[in-house]
């Protein structure tokens, strides 16, 4: 356990207090930036090269998270919209032939995983963020990767650009991810 704490501080996910114990580490904007601008410049080549390693199998899978997804919207759930998401994108990922950008991409997605629990805050957020993966899974299934690339830029940046603002106030505010809505 003691291990588990210390490479989680490692990360600057928790922060050690000494006889008070351990909470989750505010998220900085710094550190925001830092991974989103990352995640913008890889995840649509990543996403992109997935292409013609999707079998219609995995389209159809995409096809059920996204309906998994509506389902969570229309309950009110953002942990199971942010859970729907992940596995969504993992999916993506995992069909990357490049293994090296395979685990990057795997690595930046989990540095910003408690980002996820900012979903519940803003439900607009999930409501776009859906016609973002529609355009992207229309994309896939006709198998243009310039379109891929582009719909998975458009859908990154624009979550960063509706994250960063949440982002920065509850870094001001000192809270980071804290007492939000978390997913898997």
């Amino acid at each position: 356990m003691r291990e588990a704490v210390k490479a989680l501080e490692g990360q600057g996910l928790v922060r050690s207090t000494p006889f008070a114990g351990v909470v989750a580490a505010p998220i900085s904007l710094e550190d925001f930036s830092e991974v989103a601008d990352v995640r913008l410049l890889l995840e649509p080549i990543g996403t992109a090269l997935a292409t013609q390693h999707l079998s219609p199998s995995d389209l159809g899978e995409l096809s059920r998270l996204i309906e998994a997804m509506d389902a969570a919207l229309a309950a009110g759930d953002a942990a199971a919209f942010a859970e729907g998401d992940r596995a969504f994108h993992e999916l993506l990922f995992e069909h990357c032939p490049n293994r090296r950008l395979r685990e990057l991409l795997t690595a930046l997605r989990a540095a910003s995983q408690r980002n996820t629990a900012l979903f519940g805050r803003m439900p607009e957020h999930l409501t776009v963020s859906q016609a973002e993966h529609r355009v992207l899974l229309a994309a896939l299934r006709e198998g243009d990767e310039a379109a891929v690339e582009a719909a998975a830029r458009a859908h990154r940046q624009a979550v960063t650009d509706r994250l960063r603002p949440v982002v920065a106030a509850e870094a001001e505010a000192g809270l980071g991810a804290q007492g939000g809505t978390t997913n898997g």
